[in-house]
């Protein structure tokens, strides 16, 4: 299985679905960031996961860390790390370690990415308007 290609300038996460979801007016977007300071504060917990999974090779684990990851990863309309999740989660539960383990890095390396650009957008302020 191939690697994806991923332009570095186009963001893994898409804030405004994340706004509609929560209601789509600017208030929301005080909410939008409190939920990913939330996200950036305990996903590093998620990463750990998916680095012990990697590192012990068993594969109902690989895809059960991948399936939280793809659940929280959706909040967020990340979907490349979702469909790079789902990915795992199906190798994973396929016995194809090889290749899940192979995905299940680039995957690690797209999630470490994608802390930075949510917590980018974290270190905003909590209230529309205010710097």
């Amino acid at each position: 299985m191939s690697s994806l290609p991923l332009d570095p300038a186009a963001p893994l996460w898409d804030l405004s679905y994340l706004l509609e979801q929560l209601g789509g007016d600017s208030e929301d977007l005080a909410v939008a960031r409190e939920l990913a300071r939330t996200f950036v504060a305990r996903f590093p917990e998620s990463l750990r996961d998916l680095e012990q999974a990697l590192a012990t090779g068993e594969a109902a684990l690989l895809a059960r860390v991948a399936h939280q990851i793809k659940g929280i990863c959706a909040i967020f309309a990340a979907a490349p790390c979702v469909a790079r999740a789902q990915r795992l989660e199906t190798l994973a539960g396929a016995g194809e370690m090889a290749t899940a383990l192979v995905e299940g890095r680039e995957l690690l390396q797209m999630l470490r990415l994608l802390v930075v650009e949510i917590g980018n957008f974290a270190a905003g302020p909590l209230e529309p308007g205010v710097e």
